[in-house]
């Protein structure tokens, strides 16, 4: 039976997981422990070909005045 708590910080209803009623087996764990490997990797090699954030402070251009 799952219990029902809140989030601390906005209060959202949340409930506890349950324990499993059946045994994963082998080959779902492996295929999943590799895919969240490849998804680790990937965000890994994001991250390091990102740009770098630089914040770009647009100055307003005094206008030249004509004389």
């Amino acid at each position: 039976m799952s219990r029902s708590t809140s989030c601390p910080y906005c209060d959202y209803p949340l409930s506890t997981a349950e324990p499993a009623r059946r045994a994963v087996d082998g080959d779902t764990i492996e295929s999943l422990s590799q895919e969240i490997r490849q998804l680790r990797e990937t965000v890994a090699r994001l991250r390091a070909t990102r740009p770098e954030r630089t914040a770009r402070i647009r100055t307003a251009q005094p206008q030249a005045e004509e004389a």
